[in-house]
């Protein structure tokens, strides 16, 4: 997608340079922080979510087999037994697809519900095949299949109820969670999630303000495992990626944006009281009750080591394939540049990525060689341009801007040797607007988000768009992405970027 390269004066001269300037600190900035653990999580996580899935999965293999050996009692012929095991067995893999292993704090209707329509969707499949078979297909056999969908429906959310009972005693088949917080209702929550076996989860203790009054609120030293400058070590220690905190995005209370902070950055699975969700709603976050209390689950999902290999699958896919197809493309538009104007085919703009680091990003080359200059004789000829351009960061007809330049950005061309970042990991196909140093204040807390993630070629802002939208509303796509990501939002967003490609919408 077209990027205008937002520059101050002090940054025009340096803007096409190869060089990287020496590192930055992390302290330079208040929210410049360092990656957290979710950074890198480890098989660890992986294996706790399997351990944890054991009850769940247990419980629906032992209803499959009950349910075949119901089917042989009845004498089912053979055709209709494989028939009955592929289904079985999809259901297996529908129950995984839906997010029911291992199922961790989610509402028993929910549960319910999920395996109701499944289950039925199983029926019907097996009932419209009955159809089409001329032997097998009888009206007790239909009677007998209802029998069974019937005992399935019934089975499995009883039999899993009771090997939770039972396994659930046990910590390798729970998930620890932590509370953040030092107030009464900390310890109020970390009481009721004691109480609340059944949902999977295990409260190991709390993570107190190390400054704060915590012994007020009658919380016991027993019931404390650290303080928040020993959060990473603690979550290291007990391999906890589940938290509670009490707290709002919105909030202006340093404590509480101290314990939001914390929650996001070292634990990509959350419970917050549900009126307290609204701010950082998304489209995967759930409901349910722990105690007397509402809750509502939510996920960083691009946090999770599956979805993450799932991405980078899938970036690999797109743009090893996109390159492939575009190489002639890729020499034609290299020997423009290089004709049309002074100066290499290709520049490199330095960026931030994930975690903070820099990197440099990779386009075509759109504007002339001493860019400086001509901006600075523009501005003295248009004071208003300049004012414009130190709010906007942005200039609608950029003087710098050569002939091939203008084509290549209104047909984001420029952007494809971008896929070759994405191809050394660099960048996403899809993902935040790669963002410039000199914008780092600018993005707030919001710079925690971002570095989470791996800033895209295209995104939420390039196709909602682009140019014409405010900052602030760039920032919004950002959190809205990484909040609400999934394979299919990639899809979507990819499929609009070609749309509003050819129309050219935004972009200059």
């Amino acid at each position: 997608m077209v990027e205008t390269d937002l520059r101050t004066k002090q940054d025009v001269s340096n803007s096409e340079s190869r060089n990287l300037a020496p590192e930055r600190s992390s302290d330079e900035h208040p929210w410049f922080k360092p990656a957290g653990p979710t950074e890198k999580i480890r098989l660890h996580y992986v294996v706790q979510q399997c351990l944890s899935s054991c009850p769940r999965l247990m419980a629906d293999l032992l209803v499959v087999a009950l349910v075949h050996c119901i089917a042989i009692f009845l004498g089912w012929p053979e055709t209709v037994m494989r028939e009955l095991s592929f289904f079985t067995f999809a259901l297996i893999f529908m129950f995984w697809a839906s997010s029911q292993y291992p199922g961790i704090a989610t509402h028993t209707s929910v549960v319910i519900r999920r395996i109701f329509v499944l289950t039925s969707l199983m029926a019907i499949g097996m009932l419209a095949l009955s159809f089409s078979r001329e032997s097998g297909g009888s009206t007790i056999y239909r009677i007998q299949l209802l029998g069974i969908w019937l005992t399935v429906s019934v089975m499995v959310p009883v039999c899993r109820g009771l090997l939770a009972a039972i396994f659930n005693r046990f910590d390798w088949c729970t998930q620890p969670i932590v509370v953040i917080g030092s107030d009464l209702l900390a310890l109020s929550v970390y009481t009721e999630l004691k109480k609340s076996k059944q949902i999977g989860l295990r409260p190991i203790g709390l993570i107190v303000n190390a400054s704060d009054q915590w012994e007020e609120c009658s919380i016991s030293q027993s019931d404390v495992i650290g303080t928040t400058n020993e959060v990473a070590q603690i979550q290291k220690k007990y391999g906890a990626y589940w938290a509670f905190s009490a707290t709002q995005d919105n909030s202006r209370d340093p404590l509480e944006i101290e314990f939001n902070e914390i929650a996001k950055t070292h634990f990509p699975n959350r419970l917050t009281l549900a009126d307290q969700a609204r701010p950082r709603a998304s489209v995967w976050d759930e409901t349910f009750c722990v105690g007397k209390l509402m809750m509502v689950r939510q996920t960083d999902r691009l946090m999770l080591p599956l979805q993450r290999l799932l991405k980078r699958v899938f970036d690999l896919a797109i743009s090893i394939s996109l390159i492939l197809l575009l190489l002639p493309v890729f020499v034609i538009l290299f020997l423009l540049v290089r004709l049309t104007s002074k100066g290499p085919a290709i520049f490199k703009s330095r960026r931030v990525g994930r975690g903070n680091s820099e990197f440099l990003m990779t386009k075509f080359r759109t504007m002339h060689k001493d860019g400086a200059k001509i901006l600075e004789d523009y501005f003295d000829n248009h004071n208003d341009q300049e004012i414009k351009f130190e709010r906007d960061h942005k200039l609608e007809n950029d003087p710098r801007v050569t002939s091939m330049g203008v084509f290549l950005r209104r047909s984001s061309l420029d952007e494809l040797p971008q896929l070759f970042d994405v191809l050394t990991g660099k960048m996403s196909m899809v993902g935040p607007r790669p963002m410039l140093l000199n914008e780092q204040r600018l993005y707030g807390n919001v710079l925690n988000d971002y570095s989470r993630v791996l800033p895209g070629i295209t995104g939420m802002w390039q196709v909602s768009g682009r140019n014409q939208t405010s900052y602030e509303d760039r920032l919004h796509y950002v959190e809205f992405y990484i909040r609400n990501w999934s394979i299919w939002l990639d899809f979507y967003i990819l499929a609009k970027t070609a749309w509003v490609v050819l129309r050219k919408e935004g972009a200059y």
